[in-house]
């Protein structure tokens, strides 16, 4: 008796001490709970640091495997196929060529393009006093001759505004605005080493991707059913379809837009009409949003100039995005995501509500992609129960 006492002793002693200790941690951990949330997000900053070149090969490859595939099959024809027979080599010379496709473009765009959109927006920042004086004496014109004494009021608020901005953003010197950019560009610079083992992963990936796939086919047979290896291909297949038609066919879709406006823009004689181009070809990849998003801008920007050229900017782009909606991005786009327009505005809000201009972009696929879970489950679900009424 006495022994069977002790051991409940025992044992109730046992979990009155799992119970302090556990007391004990939680009140360690809620007291310490800011130290812990800094350590954990200082050990995903690091893990990120860490990853960010294979996660920019991973995405570089998959940008770039459409165009090696393309030239994979059509460069190496006839004669040429003859002497090109074995796989890798044909491989390896059509990531090259996209290589330096890639990186001749990008160095077209450092060398010749960004350098003049540089100096637009210096120009447009640098000039925006003498703006606002031109605007200011418009409205006091047209406040004195129809005698608008509200328009007066707006003036001087506009007055009040301009002050503010100039000041917050040190306008007054444009050199030291400058010189704050420069200081990002040498920011910038400090990844680009991240950048250029990012784009060497990437051509490992792309040179052995067809083992990645058979070694990644593998593992998943060997934890998985082959049932479900074979169902969970098929899904990334699909997924594949949405993601890269969507991200490939609307790069290439807004670069055509980009180039077309610049074209109308140089015969409409517009100022900074290569600034206007590469705002209207980047805002151009948000669906439905994109081309007011770039519309606004362009014909601001323009405004300050000439209200009667603004104005045709503004009938232009409206004519270019009307183009694109009912022409051109039907050809190339065609029905890629299979989304209502509903669910394309649902998807722009509520990315560009969590992530910003990215999640405008992506919530659109990210968004079709769940409709296809919910649509593959649905279905599932249906012949489960059909079967079980059979």
């Amino acid at each position: 008796m006495r022994a069977k006492y002790e051991r409940r002793y025992i044992r109730y002693s046992f979990y009155i001490f799992l119970l302090v200790t556990a007391v004990l941690i939680v009140y360690k951990t809620v007291d310490n709970i800011i130290g812990i949330i800094d350590s954990i997000k200082s050990l995903i900053d690091y893990t990120w640091r860490l990853l960010l070149p294979f996660v920019i090969g991973f995405a570089a490859a998959y940008l770039f495997n459409p165009y090696v595939m393309w030239l994979e099959r059509n460069l190496f024809k006839g004669h040429i196929s003859n002497r090109i027979k074995r796989m890798k080599t044909r491989r390896l010379i059509s990531i090259l060529l996209v290589y330096v496709i890639v990186l001749g473009l990008i160095t077209l765009c450092v060398i010749y393009i960004a350098p003049k959109v540089v100096k637009s927006v210096s120009d447009v920042v640098n000039n925006i006093p003498e703006y606002y004086k031109r605007m200011d004496t418009f409205i006091s014109d047209i406040s004195e001759k129809y005698d608008l004494l509200t328009v007066y009021d707006v003036s001087q608020y506009a007055e009040r505004y301009m002050t503010v901005f100039i000041e917050k953003y040190n306008l007054q010197n444009i050199d030291i605005a400058l010189s704050s950019v420069m200081k990002g560009i040498v920011n910038i610079t400090t990844v680009f080493l991240r950048y250029i083992l990012g784009l060497i992963i990437s051509f490992y990936i792309l040179m052995e991707k067809e083992e990645f796939k058979v070694q990644f086919r593998k593992f998943f047979c060997a934890i998985l059913k082959v049932e479900t290896v074979e169902s969970l291909e098929g899904f990334i297949i699909k997924v594949n379809q949405i993601f890269s038609k969507f991200i490939i066919g609307k790069a290439i879709d807004s670069a055509i837009i980009g180039v077309l406006c610049f074209i109308g823009l140089m015969i409409l004689d517009i100022k900074y009409a290569l600034l206007i181009s590469v705002i209207i070809g980047i805002t151009n990849m948000i669906p439905y949003f994109g081309p007011i998003i770039g519309g606004i801008p362009a014909v601001l920007i323009t405004l300050f100039d000439s209200p009667v050229k603004a104005l045709w900017v503004a009938v232009f782009i409206l004519i270019l995005q009307q183009f694109d909606g009912m022409v051109l991005g039907p050809k190339i786009l065609g029905d890629s995501i299979g989304l209502s327009p509903f669910w394309i505005i649902f998807a722009i809000i509520i990315g560009g509500g969590f992530f910003g201009v990215a999640g405008m972009f992506l919530g659109v696929p990210v968004v079709a992609v769940i409709k296809l879970l919910l649509v593959n489950f649905i279905e599932k679900r249906i012949r489960i129960k059909e079967n079980e009424g059979i």
